[in-house]
């Protein structure tokens, strides 16, 4: 499991080799506003069940206030290839490669989780 929080931010590049070119489904998004975590679930595209991604992590991020996600490109599935964490501003930029808006506003004691999963 990788972990992420404010001090240990140096460690995006370890994220980033852990989540570039993984593919989710935007209809498998959850976003739990009660509680302030958003799970993404990250597969192969190669590995694919009936055009439907396997599930092989589970990207998780706590202290989520506010999710904004959008397949500007209609295109259901996607990839990620950067993500960007503005502290000051209190924003985390989920880039894809296909157009798509995604974008997460969080709390100062937010928390990234990077875990395998078996969904």
């Amino acid at each position: 499991m990788l972990r992420l929080d404010k001090d240990t931010l140096t460690s995006t590049s370890n994220l980033l080799d852990e989540v570039h070119d993984r593919y989710f489904e935007f209809d498998d998004i959850v976003f739990d506003t009660e509680s302030g975590e958003l799970k993404l679930y990250l597969g192969e595209k190669r590995k694919r069940f009936f055009g439907r991604v396997i599930v092989s992590k589970v990207l998780k991020i706590r202290g989520v206030t506010d999710c904004t996600s959008a397949d500007t490109a209609r295109i259901s599935q996607n990839s990620i290839n950067n993500i960007k964490i503005d502290i000051d501003r209190g924003i985390i930029d989920i880039e894809c490669n296909a157009p798509a808006e995604f974008r997460l506003h969080m709390k100062p004691d937010f928390e990234i989780l990077l875990e395998s999963s078996e969904k």
